[in-house]
């Protein structure tokens, strides 16, 4: 039984709540119950903690358990036998639950390249998918592509221009860059993307530009066969160059690619259910949720200062937040999921308030959508995540020239890479430079709560010292080393550690616990910092020991046991951030 299966065995018996100790040397977890019946009961907390001591003692004894319980003053502290450590090595089971997740992350647009937002979102929702599915096997991953809307009658309009020769050449972004049709076919995404940006640019141009764009889209819905086609082809060029990006990040593709036309089916169902029921107030052809009513309707007063949800447009179109709430009726009546997990930006905190609030309350109604109930607020969760910024503090900007796609940022760091290595004058630097980029961009990137902004330096990307993906890869490499002069053995005996080796062989036996408060708060930095102290553990340790020249040899047989664990931990953790390692750096 690993530590995290005793937590919540414990926690299930007793009704108690226990968490990691901060000193290991205290015990490996502990709970502050004492305190908390101390207070109902207006008695002495450290009397308490004795009597819960040797309660939890017995049952523990009753059931073979190897760990026992020990008071520190009002604290209860659980550890484990120190001849027990060993067996309870490698032991990284999660508990499974036959619940139904479903992943939504990378959500990227139809003729733009990944920014750097999106590869947030990608290093993010790839981490969490890959520590989901260790608890949840019946996880699905869905890219939601944004395939629909207005801007393809604005990108199918600029399209026909360029391609007819009615332009036949121009410049965009203050006349920096080209763009003609011969470059849509050199690179046909590049050229979609600086066609949009032209038309954006020079719409002031043409009188008629919105209601073109109007005409172009309103062809696409009625299924004019000229725009499918175009519209098609936009779709597959763009998802060619999504998949080479995601390959680039270790990154694999989806278990479903969904764009927002696919939920088109239910415009008509959806548009009915908000009328007949009266949950929306009209505007012309707009169509709007007022909050603040919702709020008296619900009795809800969190969501009244939400402002007014607009489903459908003033030109009649449907919302993003019409497309989102169809999305996940799907998601609860045909895919049948429980929870619905979304990765996107902090700037759409508000529209997912919204949506919450809209779906809570379609979950209260007597519908005729399937699942319905489980369109609960509770059900569908947004994981947010802030700004990357250059060093410095500046946003990226394509205007002047800064980095401003996920493939243009691993290019710059895999160079800077290769350029490394070679001054190392290393070997096999085709393998490992795309292995180091990934961990130095992954591990700053998941460093810290998703929710915060984060700062890529370029220059400190990849040192070999401080809290980056390098160093988690050189002390591996570093283990590595040791290991190949030292010949593994399966002697162990625990006695011929010291207690600071004992103490980073506790460290191991946390990382179930650190793995499962990883997946129920979608917190990938906690495994990242768990890696950090450990790695911080074991280098300094190297600073300190000589293992070539240990004379003991079952001493020496127990570290290089344990060396190996460390190193086994350490692998184990990085694969679930979405980082490789590699046998030297």
């Amino acid at each position: 039984m690993n530590l995290l299966q005793l937590k919540q065995d414990l926690e299930k018996h007793f009704g108690f709540t226990f968490n990691i100790n901060k000193d290991l040397k205290q015990g490996l977890i502990n709970t502050n119950q004492a305190f908390i019946q101390a207070k109902i009961d207006k008695s002495n907390p450290q009397l308490i903690a004795i009597q819960i001591s040797e309660t939890i003692n017995s049952y523990l004894k009753d059931n073979n358990y190897p760990y026992f319980a020990i008071n520190t003053g009002p604290y209860v502290n659980i550890d484990i036998y120190p001849d027990k450590i060993q067996s309870n090595f490698n032991n990284f089971s999660i508990p499974q639950s036959e619940s139904k997740i479903l992943l939504e992350y990378i959500s990227p647009n139809v003729a733009k390249e990944l920014h750097l937002g999106h590869l947030r979102n990608m290093n993010i929702g790839d981490s969490i998918r890959r520590l989901l599915v260790l608890k949840y096997p019946n996880l699905l991953t869905v890219n939601h592509w944004g395939d629909w809307g207005v801007q393809f009658g604005k990108l199918i309009w600029a399209y026909k221009k360029f391609k007819s020769g009615l332009i036949s050449s121009a410049t965009i972004n203050d006349n920096i860059e080209p763009i003609s049709f011969d470059i849509y076919e050199s690179n046909h995404l590049q050229g979609l993307i600086r066609m949009y940006v032209w038309a954006e640019q020079n719409k002031a141009d043409y009188p008629n530009y919105d209601q073109e764009v109007r005409d172009e889209f309103l062809a696409l819905e009625k299924g004019d066969e000229e725009n499918i086609k175009l519209w098609q082809e936009f779709i597959k060029v763009s998802k060619v160059e999504v998949t080479n990006d995601m390959e680039l990040f270790n990154v694999p593709i989806h278990m479903l690619e969904q764009g927002e036309s696919y939920y088109e089916k239910y415009n008509d169902l959806v548009y009915n259910f908000f009328e007949s029921n009266k949950l929306w107030q009209s505007e012309d052809k707009a169509r709007f949720i007022n909050f603040e009513l919702l709020a008296e309707l619900t009795n809800n007063p969190s969501i009244k200062n939400l402002g007014y949800g607009y489903l459908i447009s003033s030109t009649g179109y449907t919302t993003y937040l019409f497309r989102d709430i169809c999305a996940r009726i799907d998601w609860v009546s045909v895919l049948e999921s429980d929870k619905m997990i979304t990765v996107t930006g902090n700037e759409q905190l508000h529209h997912f308030k919204q949506l919450n609030a809209v779906c809570d309350y379609i979950s209260t109604l007597q519908t005729a959508f399937k699942n319905s109930n489980k369109l609960a607020s509770q059900n569908i969760i947004h994981v947010p995540y802030g700004f990357l910024t250059l060093a410095g503090g500046s946003k990226m900007s394509t205007r002047k020239g800064i980095i401003h796609n996920a493939r243009k940022m691993f290019e710059d760091v895999k160079a800077e890479a290769i350029n490394n290595l070679t001054l190392r004058d290393t070997n096999n630097i085709d393998l490992k430079a795309p292995i180091i980029t990934q961990a130095a961009i992954k591990w700053t990137d998941l460093s810290k709560d998703t929710i915060h902004d984060i700062e890529f330096d370029l220059n400190s990307l990849l040192s070999f010292e401080g809290n980056t993906g390098m160093y988690q890869l050189y002390t591996i490499a570093r283990i590595n080393s040791i290991l190949n002069k030292n010949p593994t053995s399966s002697v162990f005996d625990i006695n011929t550690l010291t207690p600071d080796e004992i103490l980073i062989a506790k460290q191991v036996l946390l990382l179930p616990f650190q793995l499962n408060e990883s997946i129920d708060k979608l917190k990938p930095h906690y495994l990242v910092n768990y890696c950090y102290e450990l790695t911080n553990s074991i280098n300094s340790w190297y600073n300190t020991t000589s293992l070539i020249n240990e004379k003991d040899d079952v001493r020496k047989s127990t570290l290089v046991k344990l060396l190996n664990t460390v190193k086994e931990s350490l692998i184990y953790s990085l694969d679930k951030l979405g980082i490789d390692t590699l046998e030297e750096v």
